[in-house]
This record gives structure tokens, C-alpha cells and sequence, in this order.
């Protein structure tokens, strides 16, 4: 029996020891909330608009002994309440989103391990009393670069002996022809997140480069952001073996044919240009801005390419000969 009562104590400890494990989650007020991997994750449930964080019990308090680590507060949250994050005793680090203009009194009051705060807002958000009373003295906060100064004077922010600027960059994805992808704003030295694929009719997605040439591809899981970037997509057109060559001068217009490094395209303004090979991987990519394009190949091998235009659904196509 008392072994039977041993064995149930056990479980039960190894239960509550995980319970962080599994998500929970909920609403309160305009807000959603989850909790999964010891990270307590906030939002407006709301597809478009804004909305505050109530003041009053708050549902996630109920964890604030557990061994919460980290807070995540999402963009269109505009005020954290009075007491929301009070005894967090296992936080770390905390996200607060650049919509946030307020926060309450004693929001983070006693959490004795918290160690970086993270706020976006450009303006530092007005602080209630002891907002961050009882955290390390240690403690950092990153503000954006441009706004280190305003922090550095304003209430409350002013008293942190750690306040380091932030310096995020726009990774922008260039679809070259395919559905669009949504650009990304990616903290300094930091990974950016691999998008979903892009589509392109008759075309097979071969990942995302750093060169229109796609010479050196992006790894999303090694290579990370330090500067302004765009990456670009590589295709391989699924119909290229089936290409029939144009003969028709006014459909496309590109000379001279053979050519030796440049070759001209005219009455093609606006059409984006692939360049491929005979087995249809694409060798060079470029938009037609003018009516009477140069379109420089020195960097082609010698042999037989496939030039074909694409604008709204029509497309142009002929043989070229690089000598």
C-alpha cells in the first residue's frame, strides 16, 4: 500500500513538473493568450484593429510561480495593465511590441530573474510606479537604435543601469515573377524566418539566393542578418523542353541574334525576362524598364538559350545564340 502511495506522489510530481509542457491558452478581453515551451504568448483576437490589456485579475496569473521564462507580447497590444506580470519568479525576458504606449503599475514587479526587456516602440511607453521594481539591477533593456537617446531621459527608463540600442534590418523577398512574399524585419545578427514557398505557373520553386546570378543560396537556418537584404528566387520552368521558338517580329524583338556579351530588346517595357538554358534552369533574370532594352550576357557561357518574357498572364519567347 504505502508503496502504491509512493509510486502515486511521483506521478503526480512528474505531472505538475510538466504541466508547462502542454499549451494552455484562452481569452481575456479583446486578447488572446497561450502558453507552450514555458513562453506565455499575447495578442488581439481581432483579425485588424488594436486593443488594451485590462487592468484586473489577469487568467495566466494563476502560472506566474511556474516556470514561465519568457513573455511575448504581439504588435497591436497598447497598454500591459497594472500588476499583468506580478511574481513571474522564473521570467527572463520579456518582448514588449512597439504598439504599447502604456504600462500599469507594478506590471513586472518582482520577477527576480528577469534579465532582458526588449520595447519597440520608437517613444518610450509611460510607465506607472514600480513597473520594474524588485528586478536584477543588471538588468538590460534594447531600444531601437534611433530612440536610445529619448530612453536614456525618459521617466522610469532613465533608472536602468543597461540601456543598449537595437538594429533591425528589412529582409525583403523578390518573388521574380511568383506570389508574393511578405518582407521581414529581422533583428541585427539574428536568422530570418524561412517563408512559405512561393508559387509560379509552370515553374518549380529551387529556393531563395542572394544574387540574381544564384550563385550563393540562403541557408534560414545558419545565415544571418546584417545589413538590408534581398533575396531572390530561383526557378526552373517546367516547359522549357516544349519551348517553340517565335519568328515573329513585332511578338519579340531581340537582336543581334547571335550576339557576343549584350543584346537588345525592344517593345518589351515592363515584361520581366528570364534567360534559360536548354534544360530550362535560369540563368539570368531582370525587369524590361524601357523600350529598347540592353540586356547584358557577358556572364554566359557560349551555346543556345531560351529568352522568354512574361507580363500579366502573356508570354513572348525565341532562341538566342551567345557566340
Amino acid at each position: 500500500m504505502k508503496k502504491n502511495i509512493a509510486s502515486l506522489v511521483a506521478t503526480l510530481l512528474i505531472f505538475a513538473t510538466a504541466q508547462l509542457s502542454f499549451a494552455q491558452s484562452g481569452t481575456f478581453g479583446e486578447l488572446s493568450w497561450r502558453i507552450a515551451n514555458n513562453t506565455l504568448t499575447i495578442g488581439v483576437t481581432a483579425d485588424t484593429g488594436s486593443a488594451p490589456m485590462n487592468d484586473g485579475w489577469t487568467p495566466w496569473s494563476r502560472y506566474a510561480d511556474s516556470s514561465i521564462s519568457t513573455i511575448i507580447i504581439e504588435d497591436r497590444v497598447t497598454t500591459i495593465a497594472a500588476q499583468a506580470f506580478v511574481n513571474f519568479t522564473e521570467l527572463t525576458a520579456v518582448t514588449i511590441p512597439s504598439s504599447v504606449t502604456t504600462i500599469g503599475i507594478a506590471a513586472f514587479q518582482n520577477s527576480p530573474n528577469l534579465e532582458s526587456v526588449i520595447s519597440l516602440n520608437p517613444t518610450p511607453p509611460m510607465l506607472g510606479s514600480n513597473v520594474f521594481l524588485g528586478i536584477p539591477n543588471d538588468a538590460c533593456v534594447f531600444v531601437p537604435e534611433s530612440s536610445l537617446n529619448a530612453y536614456q531621459t525618459a521617466d522610469g527608463w532613465s533608472e536602468f543601469l543597461c540601456l543598449q540600442a537595437l538594429s533591425f534590418h528589412t529582409v525583403t523577398f523578390n518573388s521574380q515573377g511568383g506570389s508574393d512574399v511578405e518582407s521581414q524585419t529581422v533583428e541585427h545578427g539574428e536568422t530570418a524566418e524561412q517563408p512559405i514557398n512561393p508559387r509560379r505557373r509552370n515553374h518549380t520553386f529551387e529556393g531563395w539566393y542572394i544574387d540574381t546570378r544564384f550563385t550563393t543560396a540562403w541557408d534560414f537556418a545558419t545565415d544571418v542578418v546584417t545589413s538590408d537584404t534581398t533575396l531572390f528566387a530561383k526557378w526552373t520552368f517546367d516547359g522549357a523542353t516544349n519551348i517553340v521558338e517565335t519568328h515573329e517580329p513585332a511578338s519579340l524583338q531581340a537582336f543581334p541574334n547571335p550576339f557576343i556579351n549584350e543584346i537588345h530588346i525592344a517593345d518589351a517595357e515592363d515584361f520581366s525576362l528570364q534567360v534559360l538554358t536548354q534544360t530550362g534552369v535560369i540563368a539570368h533574370t531582370q525587369q524590361i524598364t524601357k523600350p529598347l532594352e540592353i540586356v547584358n550576357l557577358q556572364g554566359l557561357q557560349a551555346g543556345i538559350y531560351i529568352l522568354r518574357l512574361e507580363k500579366n498572364g502573356e508570354v513572348r519567347t525565341a532562341r538566342i545564340v551567345k557566340q
